[in-house]
């Protein structure tokens, strides 16, 4: 696997489509600061949000922290908390059940690393194609 940077001169789109790349069962969804009230309670949706995804990351994130390399072994609270306390970018990883239905990260899937929950996602039949998501 490749490491994925989020450097300021990259889009959102590009970052979150090298994710899906190295973790094909999983999502990086990045949503508007503002929007946080919607992320916290867990109703925002990311199809509310992609012209949003159009933005380089230089131009969304409030905090100027270092470059972030996205690896397998990086836990998704780790990576979630990074995004937020280090850039000020709200960001969620998320997957796509067997039914269609997308989904939050959460306590149980928390604690697992991104290559941990990917393989999850494989044994479990998460979907890879989001054009099957129930909105």
């Amino acid at each position: 696997m490749a490491d994925i940077t989020f450097t300021g001169n990259k889009k959102l789109s590009s970052v979150a489509g090298e994710f899906w790349e190295a973790f094909p069962y999983l999502r990086l969804r990045f949503y508007p600061s503002e929007k946080k009230a919607l992320f916290d309670a867990g109703t925002a949706k990311p199809y509310y949000f992609e012209e949003f995804l159009q933005k380089n990351v230089s131009e969304v994130r409030q905090k100027n922290g270092p470059d972030l390399i996205i690896r397998g072994n990086l836990k998704v609270k780790s990576l979630e908390r990074i995004f937020w306390d280090d850039h000020g970018v709200l960001a969620s990883v998320e997957y796509i059940k067997s039914d269609g239905t997308w989904c939050f990260t959460g306590a149980i899937t928390d604690n697992l690393s991104l290559s941990a929950l990917n393989r999850k996602g494989e044994q479990e039949g998460w979907l890879k194609d989001s054009n099957t998501v129930k909105k």
